[in-house]
């Protein structure tokens, strides 16, 4: 059964649970977020002691672990939102709306930041590049939590190299009428066997991801990243695998013709991003340059066709980019 939608106007119900939660102020407004969730719908809410929070609604079979805004936190600090659950109410037979609330990050949306930015947005992203090549650098997951953290998420299937070639073999399988994506599957085998057998990506270190490192949960201000939002999942992934960021930060996306181009200073972008990213690691890890990027190419395939379904936008653009590569002259050496 296909898990159910929290779509609708529950504004009325949000206030109630506001009110109970927060006995000792008022409400002062509520607004529904510009982009929402697949599952759920979210709101801003203005106190009337000058603080905002946010409100998720969510159905019952779709709850929020608000463990894993902890384990978040534990390596992202206040980049992510500290959570809590409000109340739960009945939506029909055998049905219940789940709310909660969250700590509001400040800033907006990358996607939002640069749309409706003025015409300086594209000088700040070198620095936003920056910003987001610090943070993911430092998602490394310490040796002695691995097995713990490994284990609370599932067990060894939840390792990253394990999911990403279930990934990869789902995209080899699946069905498609458009020739130029039956033509990617060579380079899912590819990549799977790499994945099977190169001895340097088995030994990256494992990184915590929410599994969706995009333009709508990256948050933005003071053109630099101020929060990491959309923690419903977590996910252990290769250090390197989120990297695949650098494609939506050096270019420009257009859903209706799913292609891109590069951004006028995508040059000043990714010398920024992989500088950062790679000054930050530890400095025995900045030799495993070579098996960083092939995490980063499984990243791209993956994107492409996300369980065994074909992404236009990132597909048409597959080939293109599993030839990039790191540059050399922008990494720091060991």
């Amino acid at each position: 059964m296909a898990a159910r939608r929290a779509k609708g106007n529950y504004e009325f119900l949000v206030r109630s649970a506001v009110n109970q939660a927060h006995a000792h102020t008022t409400v002062l407004s509520i607004e529904p977020f510009g982009t929402q969730g697949f599952s759920s719908t979210t709101y801003s809410v203005q106190l009337g002691d000058q603080t905002s929070i946010v409100v998720q609604v969510r159905p019952s079979d779709r709850p929020l672990l608000l463990s894993n805004l902890d384990t978040a936190r534990s390596t992202f600090g206040s980049l992510v939102p500290s959570g809590s659950f409000l109340m739960s109410t009945d939506d029909g037979p055998n049905q219940q709306l789940l709310f909660y609330s969250m700590s509001r990050v400040p800033g907006r949306s990358f996607d939002s930041y640069m749309r409706f930015s003025d015409g300086n947005a594209v000088d700040s992203m070198p620095s936003i590049a920056r910003s987001l090549g610090t943070i993911l650098a430092k998602a490394l997951v310490p040796e002695a939590e691995v097995a713990g953290l490994i284990s609370s998420q599932g067990g060894e299937k939840a390792q990253g190299l394990n999911l990403l070639e279930d990934q990869l073999e789902l995209a080899i399988q699946a069905q498609t009428d458009v020739k130029s994506f039956s033509d990617l599957k060579p380079l899912f085998a590819s990549l799977l066997h790499s994945l099977r057998t190169d001895a340097e990506l088995k030994h990256l270190p494992l990184t915590i991801s929410n599994g969706d490192i995009s333009p709508t949960n990256i948050i933005i201000q003071n053109d630099t990243v101020s929060g990491i939002v959309d923690w419903e999942y977590i996910e252990i992934r290769p250090l390197g695998y989120d990297t695949e960021a650098i494609f939506w930060l050096m270019c420009v996306l257009d859903p209706p013709t799913n292609s891109f181009s590069l951004r006028p200073n995508s040059q000043a972008i990714e010398q920024s991003f992989w500088s950062a990213f790679s000054t930050t690691l530890p400095a025995h890890l900045r030799s495993q340059h070579t098996a960083i990027e092939l995490a980063l190419h499984i990243a791209f395939a993956i994107k492409a066709c996300p369980a065994g379904h074909f992404n236009p936008l990132w597909a048409m653009s597959l080939q293109e980019m599993s030839k990039y590569r790191i540059p050399l002259q922008y990494w720091a050496q060991a």
